[in-house]
């Protein structure tokens, strides 16, 4: 389908076959900056992280990129990987993390989302961003289309569009605001760090919900996860999300011991091509293997089992307990409110969130240690200013 449409301004382009990605990456590398963006499908409709669509804007011009057809995106990938050229996008984290398992990785990136947290906004979503800055609303009616399908509707290939023409617009006001208040160094050692990360994806053994971690004892929960493991594989040979090939429900009845794995063809929430006969003894078996390895090592099937504490680990968990609350609140939440009160609750969540809290206070992670040398002042100039001794995490 060849596509050509007007968007707020832009030329909105389909692109689908060789000669047209060609004739859109000749036009992007003449241009100084681009903005990028991916729809992808992650266990929702097919099996794994599947890239549905490349967004990429630059000047008044915008290209909607079909990688399900036979095109070879490898020039384009290379673009992006040209220090030259800034690539701007909003919220990296799953787009880089795919870009990179697809051999791609770009440098000299800007994520304006970032650049909105250092300027102190919490509400930093594209959405928000547009329509505070550039009174834009933006349609989410195709939030959770299945990008896989195809033919695409003019109306998704709008709507991808959307997230990615306003970019260079938004990075101009936020970089002008930056430059206000002083905070462009800040914005420019992140932008060089996040060029320089590298998303791997690492082989997946626990598959537990917290759910099933709360809800299940030891013994199900191992029961649990080698059924999960077992799906993901059966997922994996199918093509189907997950939960298509046998529903959580069912995977909970078999724990229980409700179901009845001789009657396997007739249980509910399984896969189509699951309930032929010979599948009954292929499941009856790994069952059979899960339960003799979880007896084998004598499991607890004890709810809420943990393993025994003499009164010296017990009274030694509660001191340490005591000690990190008491270094939280007398340490960094001060540290973080004065953040919040000089610079904006974005920026004091971003560089001191929860989770983050808790690695100073556990010892994996040290100020002086911090890559960020902005970070690194500003909670070294806030503890002063609040007379608090930071020594034990520089």
């Amino acid at each position: 389908m060849n596509f050509k449409t007007e968007n707020n301004g832009h030329t909105v382009e389909f692109i689908t076959t060789p000669q047209l990605l060609n004739d859109c990456v000749q036009y992007i590398a003449t241009t100084p900056q681009l903005a990028i963006d991916l729809e992808f499908d992650r266990d929702r409709h097919a099996y794994g992280f599947n890239l549905c669509l490349i967004q990429a804007s630059a000047g008044k011009r915008c290209f909607i990129i079909d990688p399900r057809q036979p095109l070879d995106c490898t020039p384009l990938y290379r673009l992006l990987e040209n220090p030259v050229q800034q690539v701007l996008l909003h919220s990296h984290g799953e787009d880089l993390r795919l870009l990179h398992s697809l051999g791609c990785h770009p440098t000299n990136l800007l994520d304006t989302e970032i650049a909105a947290k250092l300027l102190g906004y919490e509400k930093t979503s594209l959405a928000s961003m547009l329509a505070q800055h550039l009174n834009i609303t933006l349609d989410k009616s195709q939030q959770k289309t299945n990008w896989l399908k195809r033919p695409l509707t003019p109306e998704q290939i709008i709507y991808a569009s959307n997230d990615v023409i306003h970019l260079a617009q938004l990075k101009n006001i936020l970089l002008a605001e930056a430059a206000e208040k002083n905070r462009i160094r800040w914005i420019e050692e992140e932008n060089i760090f996040l060029s320089q990360v590298i998303f791997t994806e690492t082989v997946k053994e626990n598959f537990l919900s917290a759910a099933d971690k709360k809800e299940l004892s030891p013994y199900d929960q191992f029961l649990m996860n080698e059924w999960l493991k077992l799906r993901d594989q059966l997922a994996a040979k199918f093509n189907k999300p997950a939960y298509q090939v046998i529903s959580p429900e069912t995977l909970r009845e078999i724990i229980s011991g409700k179901a009845d794995l001789n009657n396997w063809v007739a249980l509910p929430g399984i896969y189509r091509k699951l309930k032929e006969q010979h599948y009954t003894d292929f499941f009856i078996g790994k069952h059979a293997d899960f339960i003799k390895v979880a007896d084998t090592n004598s499991i607890s099937k004890t709810l809420g089992y943990k393993p025994f504490l003499n009164p010296e680990e017990w009274e030694r968990r509660k001191a340490y307990t005591a000690e990190k609350e008491k270094i939280k609140s007398q340490t960094f939440i001060p540290l973080k409110q004065h953040l919040t009160n000089i610079y904006g609750a974005g920026l004091a969540s971003y560089i001191l969130s929860n989770a983050s809290i808790d690695e100073f206070i556990r010892g994996d992670k040290k100020i002086s240690e911090l890559k960020l040398n902005y970070r690194k002042e500003l909670l070294q100039t806030a503890a002063a200013e609040l007379k608090l001794d930071i020594n034990r995490w520089l």
